[in-house]
């Protein structure tokens, strides 16, 4: 696999609680650009990873953000490398 970006988390879902309303974000909303790559998609399925410094833009006060992650992204360092072939 060459794919050379940096990626942080992997999303599949984004929710915006607001009290009794609970309203989804779609992972193709247009205010998702800092911080994000495009969206994947397998049949169905839609996801789409962050940069690992993404920016999500919320309007309207205070609210609580569930984030549904899946996947994350590895980076070996040489020290969790050294761990290894201990």
């Amino acid at each position: 696999m060459d794919d050379r970006r940096r990626l942080g988390v992997m999303i599949r879902r984004l929710t915006l609680r607001r009290g009794e309303d609970a309203r989804s974000v779609p992972l193709d909303h247009p205010m998702l650009t800092e911080g994000w790559w495009a969206v994947e998609r397998d049949g169905a399925a839609m996801w789409r990873w962050t940069d690992g410094d993404a920016l999500l833009p919320l309007e309207g006060g205070a609210a609580v953000l569930e984030v549904e992650a899946a996947g994350m992204a590895r980076y070996p360092t040489g020290a969790a490398e050294a761990m290894v072939a201990a």
